[in-house]
Protein backbone atom coordinates (compact mmCIF):
# COMPACT_ATOMS: atom_id res chain seq x y z
CA UNK A 1 0.00 0.00 0.00
CA UNK A 2 1.12 3.17 -0.72
CA UNK A 3 2.20 5.72 1.98
CA UNK A 4 4.17 8.99 2.52
CA UNK A 5 7.20 8.78 4.65
CA UNK A 6 7.31 11.07 7.55
CA UNK A 7 9.82 13.85 5.50
CA UNK A 8 6.79 14.06 2.92
CA UNK A 9 4.50 14.75 5.14
CA UNK A 10 6.14 17.57 6.66
CA UNK A 11 6.52 19.26 3.61
CA UNK A 12 2.74 18.91 2.63
CA UNK A 13 1.78 20.26 6.19
CA UNK A 14 4.31 22.80 5.34
CA UNK A 15 2.95 24.01 2.09
CA UNK A 16 -0.72 24.13 3.23
CA UNK A 17 0.79 26.27 6.64
CA UNK A 18 2.37 28.47 3.43
CA UNK A 19 -0.82 28.44 1.56
CA UNK A 20 -2.80 29.75 4.35
CA UNK A 21 -0.71 32.56 4.94
CA UNK A 22 -0.66 33.81 1.14
CA UNK A 23 -4.19 33.59 1.78
CA UNK A 24 -4.22 35.42 4.93
CA UNK A 25 -2.21 37.68 3.84
CA UNK A 26 -4.95 37.97 -0.22
CA UNK A 27 -7.64 38.53 2.81
CA UNK A 28 -5.96 40.91 4.63
CA UNK A 29 -5.21 43.27 1.66
CA UNK A 30 -8.79 43.21 0.64
CA UNK A 31 -9.55 44.42 4.21
CA UNK A 32 -7.41 47.18 3.70
CA UNK A 33 -8.78 48.04 0.38
CA UNK A 34 -12.60 48.15 1.72
CA UNK A 35 -11.70 49.35 5.17
CA UNK A 36 -13.09 52.39 4.59
CA UNK A 37 -16.38 50.56 3.82
CA UNK A 38 -16.31 48.48 6.40
CA UNK A 39 -19.37 49.70 9.03
CA UNK A 40 -17.69 47.87 12.50
CA UNK A 41 -18.80 51.18 14.08
CA UNK A 42 -22.43 50.71 12.29
CA UNK A 43 -22.73 47.75 14.93
CA UNK A 44 -25.08 48.41 17.82
CA UNK A 45 -25.12 46.80 21.52
CA UNK A 46 -27.72 44.44 20.28
CA UNK A 47 -26.01 43.66 17.31
CA UNK A 48 -23.14 42.54 19.58
CA UNK A 49 -25.29 40.68 22.10
CA UNK A 50 -26.57 39.42 19.02
CA UNK A 51 -23.12 37.80 17.63
CA UNK A 52 -22.62 36.42 20.79
CA UNK A 53 -25.73 34.68 20.70
CA UNK A 54 -24.62 33.21 17.22
CA UNK A 55 -21.31 32.41 19.27
CA UNK A 56 -23.36 30.47 21.93
CA UNK A 57 -25.54 28.36 19.17
CA UNK A 58 -21.85 27.64 17.36
CA UNK A 59 -20.78 25.73 20.82
CA UNK A 60 -24.12 23.93 21.55
CA UNK A 61 -23.71 22.49 17.95
CA UNK A 62 -20.55 21.66 17.85
CA UNK A 63 -21.93 19.00 20.84
CA UNK A 64 -22.88 17.10 17.84
CA UNK A 65 -19.71 16.59 16.33
CA UNK A 66 -18.68 15.10 19.62
CA UNK A 67 -21.52 12.96 19.71
CA UNK A 68 -20.55 11.83 16.00
CA UNK A 69 -17.14 10.88 17.19
CA UNK A 70 -18.82 8.80 20.12
CA UNK A 71 -20.82 7.05 16.92
CA UNK A 72 -17.76 5.83 14.59
CA UNK A 73 -16.28 4.67 18.08
CA UNK A 74 -19.12 2.62 19.46
CA UNK A 75 -19.50 1.64 15.32
CA UNK A 76 -15.38 0.69 15.23
CA UNK A 77 -15.69 -1.49 18.93
CA UNK A 78 -15.43 -5.25 18.22
CA UNK A 79 -18.14 -7.66 19.28
CA UNK A 80 -15.47 -10.03 21.07
CA UNK A 81 -14.12 -6.81 23.64
CA UNK A 82 -14.17 -6.88 26.62
CA UNK A 83 -14.41 -5.28 30.10
CA UNK A 84 -10.93 -3.61 30.08
CA UNK A 85 -11.77 -1.33 26.91
CA UNK A 86 -15.67 -0.68 27.91
CA UNK A 87 -18.00 1.42 26.11
CA UNK A 88 -17.24 5.54 26.95
CA UNK A 89 -20.77 7.75 27.42
CA UNK A 90 -21.06 10.35 25.18
CA UNK A 91 -20.80 12.32 28.03
CA UNK A 92 -17.07 11.97 27.76
CA UNK A 93 -16.91 12.08 24.00
CA UNK A 94 -18.33 15.20 23.94
CA UNK A 95 -15.88 16.27 26.99
CA UNK A 96 -12.97 15.28 24.77
CA UNK A 97 -14.02 16.54 21.93
CA UNK A 98 -14.93 20.12 23.13
CA UNK A 99 -11.53 19.93 25.45
CA UNK A 100 -9.65 18.51 22.14
CA UNK A 101 -11.10 20.98 19.74
CA UNK A 102 -9.32 24.00 20.11
CA UNK A 103 -5.99 23.15 19.03
CA UNK A 104 -6.93 23.26 15.39
CA UNK A 105 -6.29 26.58 15.47
CA UNK A 106 -2.75 25.98 16.09
CA UNK A 107 -0.02 25.67 13.26
CA UNK A 108 -0.31 22.26 11.33
CA UNK A 109 -4.24 21.82 11.20
CA UNK A 110 -3.62 18.14 13.09
CA UNK A 111 -2.94 18.97 16.96
CA UNK A 112 -6.79 18.87 17.56
CA UNK A 113 -6.86 15.17 15.99
CA UNK A 114 -3.73 14.28 18.40
CA UNK A 115 -5.13 15.61 21.35
CA UNK A 116 -8.38 13.41 20.91
CA UNK A 117 -6.28 10.36 20.62
CA UNK A 118 -4.19 11.19 23.59
CA UNK A 119 -7.53 11.21 25.57
CA UNK A 120 -9.00 8.46 24.00
CA UNK A 121 -5.67 6.12 24.93
CA UNK A 122 -5.76 7.67 28.31
CA UNK A 123 -9.89 6.54 28.97
CA UNK A 124 -8.95 3.04 27.68
CA UNK A 125 -9.48 3.21 23.95
CA UNK A 126 -7.07 1.35 21.28
CA UNK A 127 -4.43 2.96 19.23
CA UNK A 128 -6.31 1.44 16.42
CA UNK A 129 -9.23 2.33 17.03
CA UNK A 130 -8.45 5.98 17.60
CA UNK A 131 -7.38 6.23 14.27
CA UNK A 132 -9.72 4.66 12.41
CA UNK A 133 -12.24 7.12 13.75
CA UNK A 134 -10.16 9.76 13.16
CA UNK A 135 -10.06 8.76 9.39
CA UNK A 136 -14.02 8.04 9.54
CA UNK A 137 -14.54 11.26 10.64
CA UNK A 138 -12.77 13.05 7.52
CA UNK A 139 -14.76 10.77 5.32
CA UNK A 140 -18.15 11.17 6.85
CA UNK A 141 -17.37 15.26 7.22
CA UNK A 142 -16.34 15.07 3.21
CA UNK A 143 -19.72 12.98 2.69
CA UNK A 144 -21.59 15.59 4.84
CA UNK A 145 -19.82 18.35 3.01
CA UNK A 146 -20.19 17.36 -0.43
CA UNK A 147 -23.97 16.18 -0.30
CA UNK A 148 -24.90 19.79 1.02
CA UNK A 149 -22.92 21.39 -2.03
CA UNK A 150 -26.02 19.85 -4.17
CA UNK A 151 -27.64 23.36 -2.60
CA UNK A 152 -25.19 25.03 -5.14
CA UNK A 153 -27.36 22.75 -8.22
CA UNK A 154 -29.79 26.65 -8.67
CA UNK A 155 -26.53 28.00 -10.18
CA UNK A 156 -26.91 25.97 -12.85
CA UNK A 157 -30.45 26.46 -13.79
CA UNK A 158 -32.11 24.23 -11.49
CA UNK A 159 -35.14 25.58 -9.43
CA UNK A 160 -34.21 25.78 -5.43
CA UNK A 161 -37.06 23.65 -4.44
CA UNK A 162 -35.92 20.78 -6.80
CA UNK A 163 -32.10 21.28 -5.76
CA UNK A 164 -33.43 20.82 -1.81
CA UNK A 165 -35.54 17.68 -2.77
CA UNK A 166 -32.36 16.32 -4.85
CA UNK A 167 -30.13 17.05 -1.41
CA UNK A 168 -33.30 15.27 0.64
CA UNK A 169 -33.25 12.49 -1.19
CA UNK A 170 -29.17 11.80 -2.07
CA UNK A 171 -28.67 12.10 1.62
CA UNK A 172 -31.91 9.76 2.99
CA UNK A 173 -29.91 7.12 -0.13
CA UNK A 174 -26.94 7.74 1.87
CA UNK A 175 -28.25 7.55 5.09
CA UNK A 176 -29.46 4.19 4.62
CA UNK A 177 -26.91 2.44 2.49
CA UNK A 178 -24.84 3.24 5.62
CA UNK A 179 -27.08 1.82 7.88
CA UNK A 180 -27.64 -1.54 5.35
CA UNK A 181 -24.11 -2.33 4.57
CA UNK A 182 -22.40 -0.75 7.51
CA UNK A 183 -23.93 -0.31 10.34
CA UNK A 184 -26.34 2.31 12.21
CA UNK A 185 -23.53 3.68 14.38
CA UNK A 186 -22.50 5.44 10.98
CA UNK A 187 -25.86 6.59 9.59
CA UNK A 188 -26.27 8.48 12.95
CA UNK A 189 -22.77 9.87 12.69
CA UNK A 190 -23.59 11.13 9.02
CA UNK A 191 -26.85 12.51 10.22
CA UNK A 192 -25.20 14.54 12.99
CA UNK A 193 -21.84 16.06 10.81
CA UNK A 194 -25.22 16.96 8.30
CA UNK A 195 -26.57 18.86 10.93
CA UNK A 196 -23.64 20.70 12.37
CA UNK A 197 -22.53 21.47 8.54
CA UNK A 198 -26.14 22.62 7.82
CA UNK A 199 -26.15 24.92 11.04
CA UNK A 200 -23.07 26.25 10.94
CA UNK A 201 -23.79 27.66 7.19
CA UNK A 202 -27.18 29.07 8.24
CA UNK A 203 -25.60 30.97 11.06
CA UNK A 204 -23.38 32.54 8.60
CA UNK A 205 -26.43 33.06 6.75
CA UNK A 206 -27.50 35.08 9.74
CA UNK A 207 -24.26 37.08 10.17
CA UNK A 208 -24.59 38.45 6.83
CA UNK A 209 -28.04 39.49 7.14
CA UNK A 210 -27.41 41.06 10.56
CA UNK A 211 -24.99 43.24 8.73
CA UNK A 212 -26.78 43.83 5.49
CA UNK A 213 -30.27 45.35 5.76
CA UNK A 214 -30.64 45.18 2.06
CA UNK A 215 -29.91 41.20 2.37
CA UNK A 216 -32.29 39.18 0.15
CA UNK A 217 -33.99 36.58 2.22
CA UNK A 218 -35.25 34.64 -0.28
CA UNK A 219 -34.81 30.21 -0.24
CA UNK A 220 -32.76 30.41 -3.29
CA UNK A 221 -30.32 33.34 -2.31
CA UNK A 222 -29.93 31.78 1.09
CA UNK A 223 -29.46 28.20 0.02
CA UNK A 224 -26.28 29.56 -2.49
CA UNK A 225 -25.02 31.26 0.51
CA UNK A 226 -25.35 28.24 2.97
CA UNK A 227 -23.88 25.94 0.51
CA UNK A 228 -21.11 28.46 -0.32
CA UNK A 229 -20.35 28.57 3.21
CA UNK A 230 -20.15 24.72 4.03
CA UNK A 231 -18.14 24.39 0.74
CA UNK A 232 -15.35 26.54 2.02
CA UNK A 233 -15.66 25.01 5.24
CA UNK A 234 -15.07 21.94 3.97
CA UNK A 235 -12.13 22.89 1.77
CA UNK A 236 -10.56 24.61 4.91
CA UNK A 237 -10.75 21.41 7.10
CA UNK A 238 -8.73 19.40 4.41
CA UNK A 239 -6.24 22.11 3.76
CA UNK A 240 -3.29 20.60 5.69
CA UNK A 241 -0.84 23.15 8.01
CA UNK A 242 -3.91 25.65 7.91
CA UNK A 243 -5.23 26.08 11.28
CA UNK A 244 -8.84 25.99 11.37
CA UNK A 245 -8.72 26.42 7.25
CA UNK A 246 -7.27 30.35 8.41
CA UNK A 247 -7.24 32.21 5.44
CA UNK A 248 -8.27 29.12 3.20
CA UNK A 249 -12.25 29.29 3.87
CA UNK A 250 -12.05 33.25 3.58
CA UNK A 251 -10.48 33.11 0.26
CA UNK A 252 -12.93 30.56 -1.27
CA UNK A 253 -15.81 32.39 -0.05
CA UNK A 254 -14.96 35.62 -1.69
CA UNK A 255 -14.84 33.34 -4.79
CA UNK A 256 -17.49 31.98 -4.61
CA UNK A 257 -19.80 34.93 -2.92
CA UNK A 258 -18.10 37.57 -4.50
CA UNK A 259 -20.24 38.28 -7.54
CA UNK A 260 -23.64 38.21 -5.37
CA UNK A 261 -22.70 39.85 -2.17
CA UNK A 262 -21.27 43.32 -2.00
CA UNK A 263 -17.39 42.91 -1.13
CA UNK A 264 -17.15 45.07 1.91
CA UNK A 265 -20.77 43.67 3.20
CA UNK A 266 -19.31 40.35 2.41
CA UNK A 267 -15.77 40.93 3.89
CA UNK A 268 -17.32 42.09 7.50
CA UNK A 269 -19.24 38.81 7.53
CA UNK A 270 -16.43 37.10 6.73
CA UNK A 271 -14.70 38.69 9.48
CA UNK A 272 -17.47 38.08 12.41
CA UNK A 273 -18.41 34.67 11.28
CA UNK A 274 -14.61 33.85 12.19
CA UNK A 275 -15.23 36.03 15.39
CA UNK A 276 -18.71 33.85 16.57
CA UNK A 277 -17.00 30.24 15.49
CA UNK A 278 -13.74 31.08 17.71
CA UNK A 279 -16.26 32.37 20.49
CA UNK A 280 -17.94 28.88 19.98
CA UNK A 281 -14.94 26.99 20.26
CA UNK A 282 -13.67 28.87 23.20
CA UNK A 283 -17.39 28.55 25.02
CA UNK A 284 -17.23 24.74 23.78
CA UNK A 285 -13.82 24.34 25.55
CA UNK A 286 -14.89 26.18 28.54
CA UNK A 287 -17.91 24.31 29.16
CA UNK A 288 -15.35 20.63 28.96
CA UNK A 289 -12.99 22.30 31.12
CA UNK A 290 -15.69 22.97 33.69
CA UNK A 291 -16.76 19.07 33.70
CA UNK A 292 -13.43 16.99 33.63
CA UNK A 293 -13.60 17.61 37.72
CA UNK A 294 -16.30 15.09 37.49
CA UNK A 295 -15.35 13.09 35.03
CA UNK A 296 -12.12 12.79 36.52
CA UNK A 297 -14.56 11.65 39.81
CA UNK A 298 -15.22 8.86 37.62
CA UNK A 299 -19.00 10.39 36.96
CA UNK A 300 -20.45 10.05 33.39
CA UNK A 301 -17.76 7.65 31.83
CA UNK A 302 -19.14 4.49 31.69
CA UNK A 303 -22.49 3.77 30.33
Amino acid sequence: MFSLSDRNKQWIKGLGFLLSLVAVGFVATRFVQYWEELELSGLGAIDWIALAGLGLVYALISVFLGLAWWKMLLHLKPESEVEDDAVISPFWAVYAYGYSQIGKYLPGNVLHFAGRHVLGMAAGYRHARLIYSTILELALLLVSGLLLTLLLLPVLGLHHGLAALAYALVFVLVYVGLKLRSSIHLSHALALHSLFLLLTGILFVLVLALIDPAFDWSLRSAMLILAAYVLAWLIGMLTPGAPAGLGIREVVLLFLLGPIVNQSELLLAILLSRVVSLTGDLLFFAAAVIVKPKLLAGRWVHD
